[in-house]
């Protein structure tokens, strides 16, 4: 049973431990000078950052909008594709002149 837990826990475990290693790096870099501060902002500073981003550049309704775009542009593609398709189906004319 613990083969089965480990074999279930190890890859996600691993895959976030190398993501954490990997902040801490870039952080311990910037800090040290190797990477540009200017360029490159802390981690750290990043993560404090993160709520007050969410909260004043209303990101959820940004989301929703783009969500709700992305919805009606696959149901208009999706509409305009359908008729296309009937079409081509419904008239040999048309299908012929595709084939040309």
């Amino acid at each position: 049973m613990s083969a089965i837990i480990r074999s279930r826990l190890l890859p996600p475990a691993l895959g976030l431990g190398t993501l954490a290693a990997a902040i801490l790096l870039v952080e311990i870099m910037i800090r040290l000078g190797a990477i540009n501060r200017f360029i490159v902002p802390l981690p750290s500073e990043i993560a404090m950052a993160l709520g007050r981003v969410v909260v004043e550049e209303d990101i959820p309704e940004r989301f929703r909008q783009t969500f709700f775009e992305a919805f009606a542009a696959g149901a208009a593609i999706t509409i305009v594709g359908v008729s296309l398709g009937v079409l081509l189906y419904r008239f040999d004319v048309l299908r012929r002149h595709q084939q040309c």
